[in-house]
């Protein structure tokens, strides 16, 4: 469980990069869902950029400033 970014300033935000042929359907790899209540236990937010959202840069940005409140 090794995110590809994380917030060395002390906001325990991580960030994943998927691939969708690495994660979906039928790959023997932990669901979305575990790994967030895995990040969660440890005190961890954690953010997902799919491959596909790369296509619309703004609604990346837009993901993240969502998902840490600002």
């Amino acid at each position: 469980m090794i995110p590809d970014f994380v917030d060395i300033n002390g906001g325990k935000v991580a960030i994943e990069m998927f691939g969708t042929y690495w994660h979906s359907g039928g790959r023997e790899h932990m669901s979305v869902e575990e790994r967030e209540r895995r990040f969660a236990s440890l005190g961890w937010k954690l953010i997902i950029i799919w491959d596909y959202e790369l296509k619309n840069p703004e609604e990346v940005v837009r993901k993240i400033r969502q998902c840490l409140g600002s």
